[in-house]
């Protein structure tokens, strides 16, 4: 059975453990988002925001490198998610000479705390931003994770990372990370250059639409990113939602809108909110909360 017929039939990849989640919010001081005041509250209100775009800048193949190979999809959409924040940050401060490289999923999917397939989206939202960081594809002494080696993950499931990587991510911490509960609230976000993750049981079809919009279709347990936002009009009266998905280029085809990556998709804002409200939503941020990082989107006017 290979990865997508193993969801398509039930496998847990993105198991909700919502003990620990309450924990996690709880432990953070910015661990529900809405329950803050935000000074980019209505920004991406009737916009468009495309911040994947910023990933491609030095990336070309974001989005569809990297199919998964085993049940690590909450590390694959966590990481997604960390690479989009920290490439429009890098983009933002105009330096993006400060680029490394890609960022790693092993040591993310190493910390799920068991030794079986599957992981809590609150797990990887914890490592990332408390247990340790984020890695880039690069070798760290003895351990190479400079390409994607699902059995590397998969390995350390039961006693978790080795302690040279989880000290080794410490260097490079997510800062922030966020429960988000809202539409309004994932606009702002994605238009300020945030990543997003979602996690639930909704399923779709492996085709796109002529607006590049893949509609509910069976039942995944899963997760993916969120890495883009169009909420101008255009295509529907309501905003939609850029999905990123893990499985590589070719499990949907179809049009695409907006330049958007191969292996993406995109859905309806009342599809994105029954997510929300059936699974988990993250937020993360490489500042002490989500300041507003003033994106000139002018740049991509050839896309609009």
């Amino acid at each position: 059975m290979n990865i997508i017929d193993a969801y398509v039939n039930g496998f847990q990849g993105a198991p909700l453990d919502k003990d620990h989640r309450d924990e996690l919010v709880s432990s953070l001081p910015m661990g529900l988002y809405g329950s803050h005041e935000h000074e980019i509250k209505g920004t991406g209100k009737g916009k468009i925001g495309l911040p994947f775009k910023f990933v491609q800048f030095h990336d070309s193949e974001f989005g569809y490198y990297e199919a998964q190979t085993t049940g690590d999809c909450t590390s694959h959409g966590a990481r997604n998610a960390c690479y989009v924040t920290k490439c429009s940050n890098i983009h933002q401060r105009k330096s993006a000479e400060v680029y490394k490289g890609r960022l790693a999923t092993e040591v993310i999917y190493g910390y799920r705390g068991f030794s079986g397939q599957g992981m809590s989206p609150s797990r990887a939202a914890e490592f990332v931003s408390k247990a340790s960081g984020v890695h880039l594809r690069q070798k760290y002494g003895k351990w190479d994770l400079s390409k994607y080696n699902s059995n590397l993950g998969s390995s350390w499931g039961k006693n978790g990372p080795p302690k040279e990587l989880i000290d080794a991510g410490k260097e490079n911490p997510v800062k922030s990370v966020s429960l988000v509960e809202s539409i309004d609230d994932v606009l702002d976000l994605v238009y300020n250059g945030y990543g997003l993750t979602i996690a639930s049981n909704f399923g779709f079809t492996n085709k796109r639409d002529k607006n590049g919009i893949c509609t509910r279709s069976g039942n995944w347990n899963h997760q993916m990113s969120i890495v883009g936002s169009d909420d101008s009009g255009q295509r529907h009266k309501d905003a939609l939602f850029l999905i990123q998905n893990s499985w590589g280029p070719l499990w949907v085809g179809g049009p695409k809108a907006l330049d958007q990556p191969d292996g993406s998709f995109w859905i309806y804002a009342e599809t994105l909110l029954a997510m929300i409200r059936n699974g988990e939503c993250w937020s993360f941020s490489d500042f002490e909360g989500f300041p507003s990082k003033d994106i000139d989107w002018s740049e991509f006017n050839e896309i609009f």
